[in-house]
């Protein structure tokens, strides 16, 4: 199970690259494309808690715009600072994976 999950790591991350920043500049919190794409990788990747969490940021950060209590630049960074955190862990674990490999190769 374990070694499914740092196969898939790379998948992921280029797919959270790809996919909209969640609370960007233009804010997309109602964009149904940006909603399609964090539904598509939800769907994907049902039992990855670290995306879950990261979607649920988003989802709470979107909330706290719409009313008010966050401005849409202190959302922003938060959910970039968290998606920067996630991108950096999934790298290590696929540096950690890789090299595995390489020694028992």
């Amino acid at each position: 199970m374990k070694a499914s999950i740092v196969y898939t790591l790379p998948l992921v991350s280029a797919a959270l690259f790809a996919a909209p920043a969640a609370i960007a500049v233009e804010t997309d919190c109602d964009d149904p494309e940006a909603v399609a794409a964090w539904q598509d990788l939800l769907q994907r990747y049902p039992d990855d808690h670290d995306l879950r969490n990261l979607y649920l940021l988003r989802d709470d950060l979107c909330l706290a715009v719409a009313r008010g209590s966050v401005d849409l630049g202190a959302a922003s960074e938060r959910f970039e600072r968290a998606r920067e955190r996630l991108m950096q862990k999934w790298q290590r674990q696929n540096q950690h994976h890789e090299q595995g490999a390489v020694g028992a190769g």
